[in-house]
């Protein structure tokens, strides 16, 4: 049975960029030959620069890959444009492609070539320490962290990953219930993943090749969203020992 994949892709004025990130996908499902199946989801989440006609042209221009686009009246946070389309999903897995085109077709194939049925599958990406050397120690400092809080070892816990539609939808409902009316930033990634791996059975990682200038003009760790990177670290660990604070 081929494994199927609902590829969610979150979209903010990525008018420029998102047909290459596209390509990338395309690409990576025409190499694999028919392994996998895939359905892509794209949230426009208020962009204002015409990123949605872009998209819709690319929805005509692959007519054989099922696609579908959600728009936010305004811009609500690439978290909620993720449990917004995975509320959506009908694939055996579901994954995220940033609208940016930072993943390589080659990552994706790696990543989705080792679809297995009830399995998550992690990324380690081989160019995530491009950037300064406050980003390497964040980076080895969030491993320890979540290794700790799953008693999974994991490498890179902002990598891309493969996780299961029940699964994920699980831990949304979880996490978050059935309210999607909230604004949620890019630290869902952390709450969503750290939530699956400690009910998930198995996992494995495999590794990612991402876009090297995009990996290392980042700018996800300025001081604004480090705050609030280390203000969900500090919830979630305090859940672990209070669920109900």
């Amino acid at each position: 049975m081929v494994p199927s994949i609902s590829v969610i892709v979150p979209v903010y004025n990525e008018s420029t960029r998102i047909e290459f990130a596209v390509d990338q996908v395309m690409s990576a499902l025409n190499s694999l030959d028919r392994r996998v199946r895939i359905e892509i989801i794209y949230v426009d989440d208020g962009s204002t620069d015409g990123s949605s006609d872009v998209i819709e042209r690319l929805i005509l221009d692959y007519p054989l890959v099922p696609s579908r686009l959600i728009k936010h009246q305004s811009n609500r946070g690439v978290g909620t444009a993720f449990i917004n389309g995975v509320l959506l999903a009908n694939c055996d897995f579901i994954t995220v492609v940033a609208g940016d085109g930072i993943a390589t077709q080659f990552g994706l194939e790696e990543l989705w070539g080792n679809a297995n049925f009830g399995l998550i599958t992690l990324s380690n990406r081989e160019n995530r320490y491009l950037n300064h050397c406050l980003r390497r120690l964040l980076s080895k400092l969030l491993g320890v962290w979540f290794t700790w809080l799953t008693k999974t070892r994991v490498v890179d816990p902002h990598g891309s990953f493969l996780v299961p539609t029940n699964v994920a939808k699980g831990v949304i409902k979880k996490i978050w219930g059935n309210d999607t009316t909230t604004d949620l930033d890019g630290t869902y990634h952390i709450t969503f993943l750290q939530e699956a791996l400690r009910n998930a059975l198995v996992y494995k990682t495999v590794n990612f090749s991402t876009n090297q200038e995009l990996e290392s003009n980042s700018t996800v760790w300025n001081f604004y969203n480090l705050k609030k990177f280390v203000f969900t670290c500090f919830k979630i660990t305090l859940n672990k020992f209070a669920p109900r604070l």
